[in-house]
């Protein structure tokens, strides 16, 4: 994902909970970009998760912390880039699997 990142487009899927999120950090659309290479198996929360539409693109969860608060982010790598499937304050604490 990282290299995808520097090498590749990055988008955020345009629903109204990750566009609140945004607000919320007091972010643009590009802000997201600094996050995504700074997050760490700290924030690994589950993953890989089939797509629940059917397509061929696994799903990522992490919960890093920004600004004082826990942050529910989903990510999945397709050909052009990374999407950013969801960003908003987690609504339940996001812990890693057990191993």
């Amino acid at each position: 994902m990282k290299t995808a990142l520097r090498t590749q487009r990055l988008g955020l899927v345009d629903r109204e909970k990750n566009i609140q999120g945004l607000a919320d950090l007091g972010w643009m659309t590009k802000d997201v970009a600094d996050l995504l290479p700074g997050l760490t198996v700290a924030d690994y929360a589950e993953g890989p998760l089939p797509d629940r539409q059917g397509r061929n693109e696994d799903h990522w969860v992490f919960g890093p912390s920004v600004g004082g608060r826990q942050f529910y982010v989903k990510v999945t790598r397709v050909t052009w880039g990374v999407k950013v499937l969801s960003l908003h304050p987690a609504e339940h604490p996001l812990r890693p699997p057990p191993e």
